[in-house]
């Protein structure tokens, strides 16, 4: 017997645990290696392999519904360039031994679930129950997949390659775990819908207590609204940002006088799975409690800055709009939708960046005046997204 361990992201590696020498005769491994009279120095290689194997593993936090996470557990550095306040780094392992049988191999598999600790970290600051629970919920996603995951290893039909065969299982597995964290992700609007994260939290606990198949959960997943909130505003035309608008905590270590938190929202709702059909909406939105202004340094001027940051999302949720409606998605949709997804926002970073440069942050009037009738003027109009970058007030922006 030969016991195997496979995790993201450390790839298949071998545990030292065989039966007797004298008891085997003819093992497969990897293409069907026969061991020779040479045997026992292939063993005496391998376990040292499994040695340095096992010494390498990281701190990891093992999926226990009776062991819910908690801030402690977040014992990575924190990514000071990340814009958000938490993230947990969580991933499926699969062990699997066979036994030879009439010239067969017989495989038994075992999946566990787990929090990689050092790659997990949070922000002091912005720990709260509510991003705690949103955190948990990613754990408790990734542990759903972990248990069709091992009804998918034990379907499978193995060759002499049993260990890439088991790999591209695991792999096609992965796909659709990432895929349903992206759909979590944007649903609950980055953990800003604390009514959606509840949603999430319940439709998971019914996952968990059940056997669905993934068909089944997809149809039960729950969808964003995209209505207004006391925690995120969406764009509207006819009603522009107003100081009031602006509840968040100063941030004493800025030198600027306000800071507008928006960006794009989406939801998807898969109409056709065999087509695929799907049906997006799409909004520009505005979070309250992350924007701030100093009340001393109010000016209409000012005022008129962070509005067009607001604008410009709104434009790049037209863009995102677009992109999503333009694309033919093949079979692996969910992946798709994510990737066309992170490719807009990228483009929206570089659009906001390259606002504030040009206007040197509302100091520039001229070019300040130049791009608030820039924006209003494809705000106006059908427009192609060479179109926004190539012809912004100060020049054409990078934007593939």
């Amino acid at each position: 017997m030969i016991e195997y361990i496979g995790t993201s992201p450390i790839n298949t590696r071998i545990l030292k645990r065989f039966m007797p020498i004298k008891r085997i005769k003819k093992l497969s491994f990897e293409g069907d290696i026969a061991y020779t009279m040479v045997r026992y120095l292939f063993i005496v290689a391998f376990l040292l392999v499994g040695t340095q194997s096992l010494k390498a593993q990281e701190p990891i936090k093992e999926w226990d519904k009776n062991s819910p996470l908690q801030w402690s557990d977040f014992k990575g550095v924190v990514d000071v360039n990340n814009g958000g306040s938490a993230s947990v780094n969580t991933g499926n392992s699969y062990r699997f031994k066979f036994t030879m049988k009439g010239g067969k191999r017989v495989f038994d598999f075992e999946v566990s679930t787990r929090m990689y600790t050092s790659r997990s970290w949070s922000k002091p600051d912005k720990q709260t129950p509510e991003l705690l629970a949103f955190n948990q919920n990613y754990f408790d996603i990734t542990k759903y997949f972990g248990g069709l995951l091992k009804k998918e290893l034990e379907a499978g039909t193995y060759t002499g390659n049993f260990q890439a065969e088991i790999k591209q299982v695991y792999d096609a597995n992965n796909i659709k775990l990432r895929a349903m964290k992206g759909r979590y992700f944007v649903a609950t609007a980055y953990a800003d819908d604390v009514s959606l994260v509840r949603q999430w939290t319940a439709y998971l606990a019914d996952l968990l207590s059940h056997s669905y198949t993934l068909e089944q959960a997809r149809k039960l997943e729950p969808v964003a609204l995209l209505q207004n909130t006391d925690l995120r505003k969406l764009w509207v035309a006819q009603e522009p940002l107003k100081w009031d608008d602006f509840k968040g905590n100063i941030n004493d270590t800025s030198k600027f006088a306000a800071l507008t938190y928006s960006g794009v929202v989406f939801t998807a709702k898969v109409i056709d799975d065999i087509l695929p059909k799907i049906d997006f909406k799409v909004a520009g939105y505005y979070k309250y409690y992350d924007s701030w202004t100093r009340p001393a340094r109010q000016t209409e001027e000012l005022l008129r800055h962070e509005k067009m940051h607001f604008n410009i999302s709104e434009l790049m949720s037209r863009v995102m709009l677009k992109t999503l409606t333009s694309y033919t998605y093949s079979v692996n949709f969910q992946d798709d939708v994510s990737k066309n997804a992170s490719q807009v926002h990228a483009l929206a970073k570089t659009m906001q960046n390259a606002y504030d440069d040009q206007t040197d942050h509302a100091k520039n009037k001229p070019m300040q005046a130049k791009w608030e009738l820039y924006i209003a003027q494809l705000l106006a109009k059908d427009f192609t997204v060479a179109e926004a970058f190539a012809n912004t007030p100060g020049g054409a922006v990078a934007y593939n």
